[in-house]
């Protein structure tokens, strides 16, 4: 484990911007949210977040005013520095059964470049071709993106479970991107299978003789980005930002009305709305998890901070 660890790349660079790894991404999402993905745009950019994810999906089926309103905030706050990846959409066309979602809307929308990362548009339909084939599709989605932007396009790995390392592999290759993503449901059913998978492909990818970080598409709950980051993934991002509240002191997450419970009241007394409060507090806990994590890799130090919050019997578990 501790090659992993001390070899891994600290950061991904994009002309004047760069990541500083490990990092997650809160998502805006109009997909089982509580507000419009504007209004968390309009949170975000007030809140002086420094980086998130949103969806082209969302942006390309608002109202024309709105989608204007939003391309405008997105071009200023990339002027401002902040750290804007754009999602293909395909989750959102997913749950919102939205079939004509295509390649050509979404480089549609890529083609505004106010997005310094972006995801290629994603194949999802894996059972129906080989590896080799879906290798292909990957490559060629990842290709067509890039031709229309300047932003940076990392390749989206779908796979079955036990073609994710050689695919991924392959596209690396293929393509040498500063990065890939993987749907963290991917992985596998529990916590334990997922770590240990996300640790395959990790190895998988360092035997090709250099470091290419990984991007897990959905992972959000703060335990699960600090297995994660401990068996060799970089970024990530998620919706729990949004959907519920987490306890800084454990990070625990709780159900999104709970926060009282354990909040201190810091910041009531000049923010009065429950919903603002809640969300500002949770990117408060995020920036905190990213200064965690970062501080551990750079240091070598992630088996400390795992021993914080979980028991040497998960630990060993894990078998890394």
């Amino acid at each position: 484990m501790n090659n992993i660890i001390m070899n891994r790349t600290a950061f991904i660079e994009h002309q004047k911007l760069r990541i500083e790894l490990p990092l997650f991404f809160p998502s805006i999402s109009s997909v089982k949210t509580n507000f419009r993905p504007i209004d968390y745009l309009k949170f975000i950019e007030a809140s002086n977040c420094p980086n998130f994810l949103i969806s082209a999906f969302d942006i390309f089926n608002q109202n024309e005013p709105d989608q204007s309103i939003m391309i405008g905030i997105l071009n200023k706050m990339k002027k401002e520095g902040r750290l804007i990846l754009l999602d293909s959409g395909n989750y959102e066309s997913y749950w919102h059964r939205d079939n004509s979602w295509s390649l050509d809307e979404y480089n549609e929308i890529l083609e505004n470049d106010f997005c310094s990362f972006c995801f290629s548009f994603d194949y999802q339909n894996i059972e129906e071709i080989n590896k080799d084939e879906l290798t292909e599709i990957v490559t060629e989605n990842a290709i067509a993106s890039q031709a229309v932007t300047q932003g940076t396009i990392a390749p989206i790995v779908h796979a079955k479970w036990e073609d994710l390392e050689y695919v991924s592999c392959k596209v690396v290759q293929n393509l040498n991107p500063k990065f890939i993503a993987i749907p963290e449901r991917l992985l596998g059913s529990g916590i334990i299978t997922r770590v240990k998978k996300l640790r395959q492909i990790r190895v998988s990818l360092n035997e090709l003789g250099y470091y290419t970080p990984i991007h897990l598409l959905g992972t959000g709950n703060p335990f699960s980005i600090l297995l994660f980051t401990y068996a060799g993934a970089d970024t990530f991002d998620g919706l729990e930002w949004c959907q519920t509240c987490i306890d800084e002191k454990t990070l625990q997450v709780y159900h999104f009305q709970l926060r009282e419970l354990f909040d201190d009241g810091n910041g009531a007394k000049t923010l009065k709305n429950y919903e603002i409060l809640t969300l500002l507090k949770n990117i408060q806990v995020y920036q905190s998890i990213n200064k965690l994590i970062q501080t551990g890799t750079n240091t070598n130090d992630m088996i400390d901070i795992m021993k914080t919050y979980f028991s040497e019997r998960v630990i060993q578990k894990l078998q890394l």
